[in-house]
């Protein structure tokens, strides 16, 4: 993959900038609504309301409700948010240094499934790690999934972003640990970069 060809750099958030472990939430909220670990792993990939809170389809409190609601519990939201945000980890300063070298030649943007309450997390790491305030205050443009209701894999996102900033697909790499979102940016025709989850994509940059 030639450097040269590309005008845009988009970065993938959790497991890319920003260490992701899942495991952690799935045991947080394990303890807190007194279920199983297999239980919540299971709600956490099937459940639908999981999917309709990351495209920004319910409000936080509907979140909470619809958590509760499957597990039969009354949980306190503060320990439900506790329990959610557990999976998000450190965000390595030395990376975002990094991310801005890339700048003097690229565009760089994110693009994150994501939600309004990991946003708010985000920006808290954010500031404790690295200085910045928003990850909007690093990147040249962010774009969420909870804000524009749509996500990744599904190719409306991509183009989406595409369209919107008249930018060819072949201008663009993406970076993302899940190769099944790789796959889709390339089928739209942008480059793709698989980076394992929290591999140091720098390693995958070296020459850029």
């Amino acid at each position: 993959m030639n450097p040269s060809n590309f005008k845009i750099i988009i970065f993938d958030l959790g497991g890319v900038i920003i260490d992701l472990h899942v495991d952690q939430t799935v045991k947080h909220f394990s303890e807190a609504l007194k279920k199983s670990e297999e239980e919540v792993a299971k709600a956490h990939q099937e459940a639908d309301f999981f999917l309709l809170y990351e495209k920004g389809l319910i409000s936080d409190d509907q979140f909470y409700l619809a958590l509760n609601n499957h597990f039969q519990t009354t949980v306190d939201h503060n320990t439900l948010s506790d329990a959610w945000n557990a999976m998000l980890g450190k965000i390595v300063s030395e990376k975002i240094d990094f991310i801005q070298q890339l700048q003097n030649t690229y565009e760089c943007w994110v693009l994150s499934n994501t939600n309004a309450i990991h946003e708010r997390k985000f920006n808290q790491i954010l500031m404790a790690d690295a200085g910045y305030k928003r990850l909007h205050d690093v990147f040249d443009k962010v774009y969420f999934s909870h804000e524009l209701n749509m996500r990744k894999p599904d190719a409306e996102i991509f183009e989406h972003i595409l369209t919107t900033n008249r930018v060819e697909p072949g201008d663009a790499v993406f970076l993302d640990d899940s190769e099944e979102n790789i796959r889709s940016a390339q089928k739209v025709g942008m480059g793709g970069i698989h980076i394992p989850r929290n591999a140091d994509f720098r390693d995958y940059l070296k020459d850029w």
